[in-house]
């Protein structure tokens, strides 16, 4: 994250670099052709992820989905939700399946942020405000996509996301990680 670049930077009083998660860096093409291998179950629905249980963050989620005239498809740690469909477990390919398919994801997770991003579906990422949503802040805004970033009482983000000018930047952000990582490991001539 940003924050913790510029924190060790402050510590150890050297050049920290901030690489971006290893999730970007297989193409997001690769992992459609995962995501496409799962058959969708449902039509028309509002996928929510929730990573770190909210009562109330599956309450919003909800009410968004029915104001869009979704269906509500919810994957978290809370087995029951009344008036959805919760899922209680899915595999790794089930669950890029249910982004992949949704047309529209809320979520409190990261890696919801991010494979959102990445198979270009459009979505919300709530902010708790518990400590813990600073990887999704830091991400967010290295791609200019602050505007998705809700917290419980507003309404979410349906603004058109130019996806042409995300994937430039991320591009850009994948390349500059890759040649980091390939100098770090380098061998020292």
């Amino acid at each position: 994250e940003l924050q913790l670049k510029d924190f060790l930077s402050s510590v150890t009083n050297r050049t920290v670099t901030h690489a971006i998660d290893p999730t970007f860096l297989l193409s997001p093409n690769a992992w459609i052709r995962l995501a496409e291998k799962v058959e969708p179950k449902h039509c028309d629905y509002l996928f929510f992820y929730q990573a770190r249980p909210c009562a109330s963050a599956v309450e919003y989620a909800r009410k968004q989905a029915k104001n869009l005239g979704l269906q509500f498809i919810f994957l978290s740690s809370m087995a029951y939700y009344p008036h959805s469909k919760g899922i209680g477990s899915s595999g790794p390919l089930e669950f890029l399946s249910l982004i992949r398919h949704a047309k529209y994801v809320i979520t409190t997770s990261f890696h919801g942020t991010a494979f959102s991003i990445l198979m270009n579906i459009p979505f919300t990422s709530l902010i708790l405000n518990d400590g813990k949503d600073s990887r999704i802040k830091s991400l967010l805004q290295t791609l200019k996509l602050k505007d998705r970033m809700r917290p419980l009482n507003e309404d979410i983000c349906l603004s058109e996301i130019n996806w042409g000018d995300v994937h430039k930047i991320l591009d850009f952000v994948v390349k500059d990680s890759k040649d980091f990582l390939y100098n770090a490991l380098s061998p020292v001539k």
